[in-house]
């Protein structure tokens, strides 16, 4: 039996009703797993492991870079330099 998923005007996953509520949290945790990548990640055949590693990778080099470039910039108005965090996570 084919199951058919479509999105409610709140944005919510609904399907035409013909999930096991076993299936359905099969669906929500896949949900759950795959967020933050994108359609053409995941159909890249790549695992998400080694998706989320590459994630972790950009991320990481950006923050490098935003480092390297606070590094040359003149210090602020209390004498010292600009101020880092961790960025986003």
């Amino acid at each position: 039996m084919m199951t058919n998923f479509i999105k409610s005007e709140k944005g919510d996953l609904v399907t035409n009703g013909h999930l096991s509520e076993q299936d359905s949290k099969r669906v929500v945790a896949c949900v759950n797993a795959c967020a933050g990548l994108t359609n053409e990640q995941l159909e890249s055949g790549k695992s998400l492991d080694r998706l989320r590693a590459i994630q972790e990778i950009g991320r990481q080099d950006a923050i490098r870079q935003r480092d390297e470039l606070l590094a040359v910039l003149p210090p602020n108005d209390k004498g010292n330099g600009p101020e880092r965090s961790e960025g986003p996570r």
